[in-house]
């Protein structure tokens, strides 16, 4: 069996993984601030850190005037993407989503979340992420990766 090839369980072994409901993952969307939008910029794909909030059934950021925002603006679709992970288990939550920048009248609530920027930079900008698609998943770690820390 090659690598990326999976096995399904038995019925006796539990699995390591599983699939969480759109209801779990928007909760853990709602205590998660960081995660990485993806969008693609002439031509190509790039990645970018942003913290976040939610907000009326949308992911909401704050952004500069800039080639992140011209980028997302300017396609039709964005992944968005965040991700935990402790000592025994990891969860990965991807949202597929409509960006669209919100005006001045409907972004100022923004001041009044936790929707801050990290840095001490004006971002003006309000981008709202629609949701087309969200999808999550939990995985039991069996902690194999903690051999592979350096020692301190």
């Amino acid at each position: 069996m090659t690598p990326w090839e999976t096995t399904i369980p038995s019925a006796e072994s539990a699995s390591p993984m599983q699939i969480l409901s759109e209801q779990d993952c928007w909760e853990i969307l709602r205590r998660l601030e960081f995660g990485r939008i993806a969008y693609v910029v002439d031509g190509q794909l790039d990645l970018a850190p942003i913290n976040y909030a939610v907000h009326n059934g949308e992911i909401v950021f704050r952004t500069a005037e800039g080639s992140k925002l011209s980028a997302v603006l300017a396609g039709d679709e964005v992944v968005f993407e965040v991700d935990e992970i402790d000592t025994h288990e990891a969860v990965s939550i991807i949202l597929r989503a409509i960006p669209r920048e919100m005006p001045h009248d409907e972004a100022r609530w923004a001041d009044q979340i936790r929707l801050r920027p990290w840095i001490a930079t004006v971002k003006d900008h309000v981008v709202g992420l629609s949701p087309v698609q969200l999808s999550g998943r939990r995985f039991q770690l069996s902690r194999t990766w903690l051999s592979l820390r350096p020692q301190r």
